[in-house]
């Protein structure tokens, strides 16, 4: 017998995973899969196998404070995505869903024709104004009622973002200045 036998440090795989309290098929998958040290065919060397585990464990702790997925939420969160992604082309098969440009195409011109009512609805208004009354207080229900038509016509312009989200911004390009030929940079 050599010494670490003598001493009782190799134990089976079935001590191992009684010990570590996995099961012997865990044992396996971390000798097969991120390299536990084995001494031989179901053999395990604790000297080797407990810092080992620790080591693991500790990196899992760390891992999970960071925030990091493990391997089986991140299979989860995929699994729910493709879910998801089901639901969605089904409902599109069946018609439930609307294409968001086509619903834009759809409400703008209805838009367009709410804020010019809005704009008849204002002249309507103001033509209903005293025509004797003192110029300050006239002042005063003008700017009152365009404050009013502002706020609906930004209401009325954030629908589609609200909707459909907003749209991404087109990428500015800039214009290098351009060099004159024949002239060279000192």
């Amino acid at each position: 017998m050599s010494q670490s036998e003598e001493n009782g440090l190799i134990v089976t795989r079935e001590v191992l995973a009684d010990m570590l309290l996995i099961t012997p098929h865990e044992v396996n998958n971390l000798w097969k899969h991120h390299g536990m040290p084995k001494e031989a065919r179901g053999q395990y060397d604790l000297r080797k196998v407990i810092p080992f585990y620790i080591r693991r464990k500790n990196a899992q702790v760390k891992a999970a404070e960071h925030g990091d997925l493990t391997k089986a939420e991140a299979e989860r969160q995929l699994t729910i995505f493709n879910m998801e992604l089901v639901r969605l082309e089904l409902a599109e098969k069946q018609g439930v869903t609307l294409n968001a440009d086509d619903m834009e195409r759809l409400l703008t011109p209805a838009f367009v024709a709410a804020a010019k009512k809005l704009d008849t609805l204002v002249r309507e208004i103001r033509s209903t104004f005293p025509k004797d009354e003192h110029a300050d207080i006239r002042t005063s229900r003008e700017e009152k009622l365009d404050r009013i038509i502002d706020d609906v016509r930004n209401n009325i312009a954030n629908i589609p973002a609200g909707l459909f989200g907003a749209k991404p911004e087109k990428e500015s390009r800039k214009k290098a200045a351009k060099r004159k030929p024949g002239k060279a940079k000192k």
